[in-house]
């Protein structure tokens, strides 16, 4: 009886060691990226896509048609929480303090990590060194926009009329993308521009002529345009628009500028290089497909394919174009 007790005691003890053993190697694994079939390093737990904005605007919309092409061919899920606050700042600096294991990543864009930080002198992550950026998505260019009835017919005439007589011009606020390209123009062609920023909708004021123009998100204006009450004059994109092949760019009329409110997906800075890499070949895969090129083309999104390192180079290029301009303005810390 003592020897099976004895070999009793003896099992017990090898199968709590190979138990123990095997929670650790669990342990070990959750914390690792896993490989899918075709030898995609991934995460291993579910991703956390943050959007620093309130639900229903585009950021949050392309962040959950991504979330659910990506499920179609990935193992693991993402979950996708606003977290909005402080020109999306707050969801910002959660994603550069997270764990850079590819478990919580961000929808950035040119608001969030360069024209809140350079108008903000609070803001507690740095674009650059904080953040591994993975992939671009693109974003809605920006478009100056007269009512039908406007004595303004083209960009020429809003030149020529505004460096005599000043002209107001509505945006979606201060600081905002609409915002810097009206004044940007207006400093490189010497224009009386008056900013008259609004909370809410001012297509009525366009319309009514209370306002000389808009500089605002061309997506937001395609139905007046569309519908014969608008006429944009110039749009922020590097080429023309397939849908508008007769609208100019500003590049086109001589301004150095391509004002798009361009979203990306970045991480944490730390992330592994191949983690780095496996999340761009999704993303832009994804992105590629048609369900997301249909979102896209709805909201006059002109797509670029960037690796993660022509990404961080992008952000810091457009860091030196908008500084100056935020200077000027007085906004800048």
């Amino acid at each position: 009886m003592q020897t099976v007790t004895k070999y009793h005691r003896k099992g017990e003890a090898a199968v709590s060691r190979i138990f123990i053993l095997s929670v650790l190697i669990i342990v070990a694994l959750s914390s690792m990226s896993l490989s899918r079939a075709d030898g995609e390093p991934l995460p291993s737990r579910p991703i956390r896509l943050i959007v620093p904005f309130t639900p229903g605007g585009f950021p949050d919309r392309i962040a959950r048609v991504l979330a659910g092409e990506w499920q179609k061919e990935n193992s693991q899920r993402i979950y996708v929480e606003n977290k909005p606050g402080a020109g999306g700042m707050l969801g910002a600096a959660q994603v550069a303090r997270a764990e850079p294991d590819g478990t919580t990543l961000l929808v950035s864009s040119l608001p969030t990590l360069v024209l809140a930080p350079l108008i903000n002198p609070h803001a507690d992550f740095r674009p650059i060194e904080d953040f591994s950026h993975l992939a671009y998505i693109g974003g809605p260019p920006n478009a100056f926009v007269v009512a039908s009835k406007s004595k303004i017919r083209t960009f020429a005439d809003l030149i020529r009329i505004a460096r005599d007589t000043p002209q107001t011009y509505g945006t979606a606020g201060v600081g905002t993308v609409g915002h810097l390209t009206a004044a940007y123009v207006a400093q490189k062609a010497n224009l009386r521009l008056t900013h008259i920023p609004f909370n809410g909708p001012m297509l009525g004021d366009i319309l009514s002529g209370t306002l000389d123009f808009g500089s605002l998100t061309a997506s937001t204006v395609m139905g007046g345009i569309d519908a014969g009450q608008l006429r944009a004059l110039a749009v922020g994109t590097d080429s023309r628009l397939a849908k508008y092949p007769d609208l100019p760019t500003f590049k086109e009329l001589g301004f150095d500028i391509s004002p798009i409110s361009w979203m990306a997906i970045s991480g944490p800075a730390g992330m592994q290089p191949e983690l780095k890499s496996s999340l761009n070949r999704q993303f832009t895969g994804i992105l590629a497909q048609p369900k997301l090129k249909q979102v896209l083309d709805r909201e006059l999104i002109q797509p670029i394919v960037m690796s993660p390192e022509e990404l961080s180079d992008f952000v810091q290029g457009e860091i030196e174009f908008w500084r100056p301009i935020v200077k000027t303005l007085g906004l800048g810390k």
